[in-house]
């Protein structure tokens, strides 16, 4: 999280429900264009899986490449 923040990309991290669903609502509720889903076989292999809200369409990618897809998928403006 520290390193998309670096990278001036927003982050909100709840904590406050455990299944995908209703974190899914949240995301729709705050009009989040992306959730960010790392379970144990993501932590393993070095990647997180990148959904996209609107169509709940996902990418696995690795952690090195998560800040330059999110701006190339336009998650924050590029200067």
């Amino acid at each position: 999280m520290e390193t998309l923040r670096k990278a001036e990309i927003p982050v909100y991290q709840s904590l406050l429900h455990e299944r995908i669903a209703e974190q899914m609502e949240e995301a729709k509720k705050y009009a989040v264009p992306y959730i960010l889903l790392m379970g144990h076989k993501e932590a393993m292999e070095g990647t997180i899986l990148v959904r996209e809200v609107a169509t709940n369409s996902q990418d696995a990618v690795q952690l090195p490449e998560l800040t330059n897809y999110l701006k190339r998928h336009r998650v924050v403006a590029i200067a």
